[in-house]
């Protein structure tokens, strides 16, 4: 029992929920990796025609790239609770392949993020924020703060810590190679199309992706990182549907939901959330942080 929430009860009422199967958590990852190279090719299609409207929607484009890098972390994440796929070989599998393709390792993840949920909040201990105590994410949410964290990214002074690109093989030696193989395309694709490539390849990955990722760290903990209980240190950000399709791929909104039950696959976030409202607890925390966030946000 947490502050009133039977954590066991909807710990063995969650346990029975399917997972993605190989077939289908194969076509999940494909999807993310043909959305960023389709929106690739039409953004130089666009750059080619010129004009205001075009490089309008190439600059939708850049943020829509950087939210489908988003996705491909997000899955690394499902991976690393064994929440995205059925197997467990398979979820090490994806976890490897996602993390290979944002130049990551799934090992270096794993090591960060379960360090996170045993030691939330100790920047000491929790490798996931170790690096990034300089952002003072803990700090009480104001106005003030609100706009130096919006500000942060925008200004690119969370590059230092939010883009370390991990060439290691610590993966195996093929996830390395494909990491090779993704900057050789890269380089390639920016000897024939220099602007094209910055805009479309270097810049989403570089500071947009990042930048969602500085901003989801404070959305998902910001004001609450070092709170004693696990209730009150997570807030749920829950945006409709097709908005969050784009925003927070793969139902990562719901955060606070997550850090209770982190082995509940994604896609029943919202089935989890609508039965976890019934308990007095956890309403009473998500309606708390939801009235703060938009006492905040005017």
């Amino acid at each position: 029992m947490q502050n009133g929430l039977s954590r066991k009860h909807y710990t063995d009422m969650f346990r029975p929920l399917n997972k993605n199967s190989r077939a289908y958590a194969r076509l999940i990852l494909g999807l993310y990796v043909a959305a960023i190279l389709l929106s690739i090719v039409i953004g130089q299609t666009f750059l080619e025609m010129g004009g205001i409207a075009a490089y309008c929607a190439v600059g939708l484009l850049m943020l829509f790239i950087g939210t489908r890098l988003r996705g491909l972390n997000n899955i690394i994440h499902e991976c690393t609770h064994r929440s995205f796929a059925v197997e467990r070989d398979d979820n090490v599998t994806f976890g490897r392949t996602a993390a290979a393709l944002v130049f990551n390792t799934f090992e270096a993840y794993q090591k960060e993020h379960v360090s996170h949920h045993i030691n939330r909040g100790n920047y000491e201990l929790d490798l996931d924020f170790h690096h990034r105590k300089g952002f003072r994410i803990e700090e009480k949410l104001s106005p003030l703060v609100i706009a130096r964290h919006i500000l942060t990214p925008i200004l690119g002074l969370h590059l230092y810590r939010y883009c370390r690109p991990n060439f290691s093989a610590a993966d195996g030696r093929i996830y390395q190679l494909l990491k090779f193989a993704i900057v050789i395309c890269a380089l390639t694709f920016a000897v024939f199309n220099p602007l094209a490539a910055f805009l479309l390849v270097f810049l989403p990955y570089a500071w947009i992706y990042t930048a969602i990722n500085y901003w989801t760290d404070c959305i998902d903990h910001g004001g609450i990182l070092t709170e004693s209980e696990e209730i009150d240190a997570a807030r749920n950000f829950i945006v409709p549907k097709p908005l969050r399709l784009v925003l927070f791929p793969r139902n990562n909104c719901y955060h606070l939901l997550h850090h209770l039950y982190p082995s509940v696959p994604s896609q029943h976030f919202d089935h989890c959330h609508e039965l976890l409202l019934l308990d007095p607890a956890y309403s009473e925390v998500h309606g708390r942080e939801t009235r703060a966030a938009c006492e905040m946000t005017g």
